[in-house]
């Protein structure tokens, strides 16, 4: 376990953009933040996974790069359509049913 602050946060944030040429979300800085406090053995390999789009955070963003960043296009659009919502029961053959039934729509 670690732990990463706030300043922290933004200063991984900022620095791999530099060194990567994109920008990460809080979280993702988090976990690199992590990942370079353990410990482990020579020649073991630590791998850290992207969490979300630096635009789900736009606090964050704007503290670490200076602007919100922008959603890509294809999530702009599919925030503009009409939401989708199907109840289903708190069962699991209902559960099943109801993912069979949508898979066939696609």
């Amino acid at each position: 376990a670690a732990r990463v602050d706030e300043d922290a946060t933004l200063a991984i944030m900022r620095d791999f953009e530099k060194a990567h040429g994109f920008q990460i979300d809080p979280h993702s800085a988090v976990g690199i933040g992590a990942a370079g406090a353990a410990v482990l053995p020579d020649g073991v390999p630590m791998v850290t996974l992207a969490t979300a789009h630096p635009a789900k955070f736009p606090k964050a963003a704007a503290a670490a790069y200076g602007a919100e960043a922008r959603a890509p296009q294809r999530v702009v659009e599919m925030l503009e359509k009409p939401e989708r919502l199907t109840a289903v029961a708190n069962d699991l053959s209902a559960v099943e049913n109801a993912i069979r039934e949508k898979a066939r729509l696609v």
